[in-house]
């Protein structure tokens, strides 16, 4: 795994950021930038506190050409569920940052955001992605679209990663974006279920604490004895 591949994040951006997020989205993206449509959300990927790559989701749009992915539902349907769907209008990665592989792994992060949990729902959504969105990725020509990394090159490369690192950073970054003073937090305790068994005597026993508010878990600790 490269050095600088545990210390990628992925971050909201702060209000007293976006005035920069907009310049530089308005000044290097080959679509320009004038503004995001709706609730929007804007997002920038850092490497040592560096910014490297710019993304953006807007609303989605209330009617398209081409299949959708609400497409058999009727249409009162479909405007019901409008909400639960998001636009990835903007993608940028700085024109001075050269790092191999970098798209893949904001893609993979920007996948996980967007609420995928699973290889194939990851390699599933960057297939989605429209021919603008895999050219503002960095992907390279196909013929007449752009060619995106397979699910088994994005389970590769995941794969590589510090999972104990990557972990830990993105739970700090939870914890400083959104825990908030007078948070209720909930103690957890319990035994790993199979990890008593075979060769180990005792099984494993893990100590979380849960924020009541978001269901986020801040930490989580193994202890030895109950």
């Amino acid at each position: 795994m490269p050095d600088w591949a545990s210390r990628l994040t992925v971050r909201l951006v702060r209000t007293d950021e976006r005035e920069r997020w907009r310049t530089i989205m308005a000044q290097y993206h080959y679509l320009g930038f004038r503004g995001l449509v709706g609730e929007s959300l804007y997002y920038v990927a850092e490497l040592n506190h560096d910014w490297v790559a710019l993304l953006g989701w807007a609303a989605a749009a209330w009617m398209c050409r081409g299949p959708g992915p609400m497409d058999w539902l009727a249409r009162p349907q479909q405007w019901e569920r409008l909400h639960f769907v998001m636009n990835n209008a903007r993608f940028l990665i700085l024109p001075d940052v050269h790092i191999p592989n970098l798209a893949s792994k904001v893609l993979a992060l920007a996948a996980v955001l967007a609420g995928q949990r699973t290889f194939v729902a990851i390699g599933d959504w960057i297939q989605d992605l429209r021919p603008e969105q895999r050219a503002a990725f960095g992907c390279p020509r196909w013929g007449d679209t752009y060619k995106v990394p397979s699910e088994p090159t994005v389970r590769r490369v995941l794969q590589q990663l510090d999972v104990d690192a990557l972990d830990a950073v993105l739970t700090q970054w939870l914890t400083v974006e959104s825990l908030q003073p007078g948070d209720a937090i909930a103690l957890n305790g319990k035994s790993v279920r199979g990890s008593g068994h075979g060769t180990r005597k005792r099984p494993v026993h893990l100590l979380s604490a849960l924020v009541h508010r978001t269901g986020q878990v801040p930490s989580r600790r193994r202890y030895q004895n109950q």
